[in-house]
């Protein structure tokens, strides 16, 4: 299992992406990458987001992987997070069983559901970084 620390805040400095960790460095076509992410609460959060987490093909834009939810399985809303809490976000992306063997961009965020309005992402140095965190490269073979 490898794990690398991070430094992505989304919304306006309340929630940031502290690290992750992939199960297995190298997947195949109808595997899972099996994803946690670990989001540290930096201020009061009023609203509950969804997690997206996508596989994407560079060359297309194509999804080839994709699970959006409630942060830990459905179970801890965000709006039910307090400041300091540090929390360990599992998720299990099914790769397409057709998808074509390559390195794939591994994206995550949130969004307001209702609306499917994605929270902004900046970097640790406050660099705005549209809407998604390009996580980690996944190469399916």
């Amino acid at each position: 299992k490898a794990f690398a620390t991070v430094d992505y805040r989304l919304g306006n400095d309340q929630i940031q992406l502290a690290g992750y960790s992939l199960e297995k460095p190298v997947v195949a076509p109808g595997e899972q990458v099996q994803l946690t992410l670990y989001w540290r609460v930096l201020a009061p959060i009023y609203q509950s987001y969804t997690v997206f987490t996508q596989l994407i093909d560079p060359a297309t834009n194509g999804k080839v992987g994709q699970m959006d939810g409630q942060p830990v399985c459905d179970w801890f809303p965000t709006d039910q997070w307090n400041p300091g809490d540090l929390i360990a976000d599992p998720y299990q992306i099914t790769v397409a069983p057709d998808a074509a063997p390559g390195e794939y961009q591994l994206l995550v965020g949130m969004y307001d559901a209702a609306t499917g309005q994605r929270l902004p992402v900046a970097g640790g140095d406050g660099a705005a970084l549209g809407d998604a965190i390009p996580l980690a490269t996944i190469p399916v073979q």
